[in-house]
């Protein structure tokens, strides 16, 4: 969220920019190879796991943008085509009932989207910007569906308590 903020604001701190585009040559250089040094303290397929892999591909993606804001699109494209693969090994079923990878999938289109803008491809952005709208709308989609199935819960639980049945 940090990032973000400093982002919109044109305001990284160069340091932070450099670790970030550090981190994402490590990261799209040999994912597993990287994720392995986690693997001890959490299990591979652990929910601990698939959450550090995910903030890890987002930290990657965070640096596709520094290069994008230093005007090196073609490395940034170049970086965001290998995170999109390692996204798609994290998140293969987007067509499952979870919303697993999808804002993931919607900050990769997005960041595609603007490279592809920058180098002139209007029709490919069109369609990375028209991707990233889908994967954010289904992944608040889905995650509101799942917060009313929990709202419904609740709501039975209250009325059995109030009817003396627990």
């Amino acid at each position: 969220m940090r990032y973000e903020v400093d982002d919109y604001f044109l305001s990284v701190d160069p340091d932070y920019g450099r670790f970030l585009k550090d981190m994402n040559q490590r990261i799209s250089a040999d994912f597993s190879s990287f994720m392995a040094q986690y693997e001890e303290a959490f299990p591979p397929g652990s929910k601990e796991s698939q959450e550090i892999e995910k903030q890890i591909l987002i930290v990657a993606l965070c640096g596709v943008n520094q290069f994008y804001r230093e005007h090196r699109y073609a490395e940034a494209l170049e970086s965001c085509k290998a995170i999109k693969s390692e996204i798609d090994d994290w998140a293969p079923d987007i067509a499952s009932k979870s919303s697993r990878g999808l804002g993931l999938r919607g900050l990769y289109y997005f960041i595609h989207g603007k490279i592809n803008i920058a180098l002139g491809n209007f029709d490919e952005s069109e369609i990375s910007f028209q991707r990233s709208v889908e994967r954010y709308s289904e992944s608040i989609w889905k995650k509101g569906q799942a917060l009313s199935i929990l709202e419904k819960d609740i709501n039975s639980v209250t009325e059995m308590k109030a009817a003396g049945k627990i």
